[in-house]
């Protein structure tokens, strides 16, 4: 079966070279057979967690192949990704069967599956003890400090709130009413109606009298995500040397804009992220959001230069911007915010704070908002590639749904240890759960003693069904497929093996 395996894994390489790639169908097939029958056979003839997870990587590969039948991407795209993906998961799966077969041959009736067991166990309690740390540390770090300086209203800089808004007519009047209603002496209020097909102008327009201004969307071009070209032309627009970009489904304070740039003045920063706290619509919305809010408390995101940002609510200076390459350099990114956080916190001139008793900013999110915004970040989020989200999903599950595994694994054999142990991790990470739902979902944080594996697996199934998506249906935005510009898709699919030109 090892024989089958690399005679598969070789093909697989060889299919994607400029030599082999006019024969890739012929190739693909029986790479497809080689590889799916063999993992298959190793798996039944030698069942273990190592080889549970090497036919797991097989699957992932498979999906990656998969991609060349549907001709969606464009040429040189397509074979490069393909590439990419195969080299990683077959680098993988040759590293696992390396480590089971030392295993096997070295240490089998050594080490006995109690002791693996526990080992695995106490890998898991270090695991959600660091969780934990990352996450008071970081629930400390993002909240509003005390300003220490004192801003009069005519030193303070013009600010602009930036508001693109497409088929928005159930959150647009509440959102607008908050912004108008905001103490910021020198503001500015722009909103863009992005080709809406209801009343969503009628509403913008009804606010003039209140200062706010309307600006006419445009279609948005080919490499361009539509919600970053209306941010290029909020941007255009704007007159203020702040930029704040405001979700519609957003609501802040009266005193939100002034504490939010009094504090960059204060901390000299240029961009700022607010994480909103979340009034969810519903008990199910909460099983999609706070895994999001995971990412962005629970992980030590500054030492990889990978900041957390949020979308709901963000600030930056205008000359920032423009250093960066403004919207232009970001038309295809999902998370645009993302890249603009990454230039700034090279030179400390970044923060991610989150709203709590200094500074009010909410959002509103039915179940259906949080899916289809879930579909929309959750592939973009592992930079597109298929062998991120099989890693992501295999540090999940081990780390994340293991433990309840193994916890009633405890329960049933009363092993003094892993008892210990597995109660431990199970009681960390409900406790970072619900300090992280403490701070971003106050409504909800009874729940998170209950539906933390819920979050999970639910979590584990959004990446993996937004992976799909991207590759070889539609994510819809507003309307639009994104899959065009995001993802470099065709305009149309090619029927395979045609000769039509």
């Amino acid at each position: 079966m090892l024989k089958l395996f690399i005679i598969g894994a070789v093909l697989e390489l060889l299919m994607v070279t400029s030599l082999f790639w006019r024969y890739r169908f012929w190739i693909l097939l029986v790479s497809i057979f080689l590889t799916a029958f063999s993992s298959g056979m190793i798996l039944v003839n030698n069942f273990n967690l190592i080889m549970i997870v090497l036919f797991i990587a097989s699957l992932f590969r498979l999906t990656s192949l998969i991609r060349v039948t549907e001709q969606r991407l464009h040429e040189s795209y397509l074979r490069r990704v393909v590439l990419r993906t195969s080299i990683s998961l077959i680098a993988a799966q040759i590293i696992l069967y390396a480590v089971w077969f030392v295993g096997d041959k070295y240490f089998s009736g050594v080490v006995s599956n109690n002791i693996t067991t526990d080992i695995a166990s106490m890998v898991q309690l270090i695991f959600a003890m660091a969780l934990l740390f990352v996450t008071r540390k970081s629930l400390k770090s993002t909240s509003f400090k005390p300003i220490r300086g004192h801003y009069a209203d005519k030193d303070l800089p013009t600010v602009t709130v930036a508001i693109p808004a497409r088929n928005e007519t159930v959150d647009l009047s509440a959102c607008l009413s908050a912004v108008v209603a905001s103490d910021y002496p020198k503001l500015e209020v722009i909103v863009l109606d992005d080709c809406s097909q209801d009343k969503t102008s009628d509403i913008i327009k009804g606010f003039a009298r209140d200062g706010v201004r309307f600006i006419h969307g445009s279609e948005p071009q080919d490499n361009w995500l539509a919600k970053n070209q209306a941010y290029e032309q909020l941007s255009e627009a704007a007159t203020g040397q702040y930029i704040v970009f405001l979700s519609v489904d957003t609501h802040i304070s009266t005193s939100t804009i002034r504490t939010i740039i009094t504090s960059a003045l204060d901390n000299k920063k240029t961009m700022i992220c607010i994480l909103p706290r979340q009034r969810f619509n519903g008990f199910l919305a909460s099983a999609i959001q706070p895994m999001r809010n995971w990412w962005e408390l629970a992980l030590p995101r500054r030492f990889t230069n990978r900041p957390a940002i949020s979308s709901s609510c963000w600030m930056i200076t205008r000359k920032a911007l423009a250093k960066a390459g403004d919207f232009e350099a970001v038309s295809r990114a999902v998370l645009p915010e993302a890249y603009f956080a990454r230039k700034e916190i090279l030179t400390d001139s970044y923060s991610f704070l989150r709203s709590n008793g200094s500074v009010e900013v909410s959002s509103v999110k039915d179940f259906n908002d949080q899916f289809d915004r879930a579909m929309r970040v959750r592939y973009p989020e592992v930079h597109k590639k298929i062998e991120l989200v099989m890693l992501l999903s295999m540090a999940e599950i081990l780390f994340l749904l293991a433990p309840v595994v193994l916890f009633l694994l405890a329960l049933l054999t009363l092993s003094p240890i892993l008892l210990i142990s597995t109660t431990s991790t199970m009681g960390l990470l409900i406790y970072t759960h619900h300090l992280i739902l403490k701070a971003t979902n106050p409504d909800y944080k009874l729940i998170s003693m209950f539906n933390f594996p819920i979050m999970v697996i639910t979590e584990i199934g959004l990446g993996i069904y937004s992976m799909i998506r991207y590759e070889f249906s539609e994510v819809d935005w507003k309307g639009r497929n994104i899959c065009l510009p995001v993802m470099h898709v065709t305009p149309y699919i090619k029927p395979v093996n045609s000769h039509v030109k």
